[in-house]
């Protein structure tokens, strides 16, 4: 008997002491797994297939539960699961880090996520400046040169924006 065909006896015996709501909810994750998707990587700088497949199905599972956007927060603890599954060596960066989200294999990431009804697919909107907090923020060229190297250095503590 294959390990797969052992796994399902097992959860089948488990799913019968839960109740018809929970039930109900595995339901529609099934039937959210079997529906169709189509994932494409359209670069391989962070992602991989295996990585991208792990992400779309935290994605739907989301969605099955969720009607509102996946977080910023959220989409980290997903990169990170997705890419430990696939074998990478992956850690979060502390919540208040000024630089880096996560690392991966090494590699510090700095992500930049955006949801809401104003989303493009052709168009995205990235706001590193803010993370700055500190400096002058008149309209005096020496303030806008200074904020501009800061904003230099700041980047230098990044391997990858994404």
């Amino acid at each position: 008997m294959g390990n797969k065909l052992k796994r399902l006896r097992k959860l089948v015996q488990e799913m019968y002491h839960l109740s018809d709501f929970q039930l109900e909810w595995i339901e529609t994750i099934v039937y959210k797994f079997r529906s169709f998707r189509e994932y494409r990587l359209f670069s391989r700088n962070l992602f991989n297939e295996c990585m991208l497949e792990i992400f779309g199905d935290i994605l739907l599972i989301h969605h099955c539960f969720f009607e509102y956007p996946f977080s910023k927060d959220k989409f980290e603890h997903a990169l990170v699961k997705a890419a430990k599954l696939c074998g990478k060596k992956a850690v979060l960066a502390p919540p208040t880090n000024p630089g880096h989200d996560l690392t991966i294999n090494g590699e510090r990431f700095s992500l930049k996520t955006q949801a809401g009804k104003s989303l493009k697919a052709d168009k995205i909107h990235i706001s590193k400046f803010m993370e700055l907090g500190k400096g002058e923020w008149g309209d005096r060229l020496e303030d806008l040169e200074t904020l501009r190297e800061q904003f230099l250095a700041h980047l230098d503590s990044y391997d990858r924006i994404r």
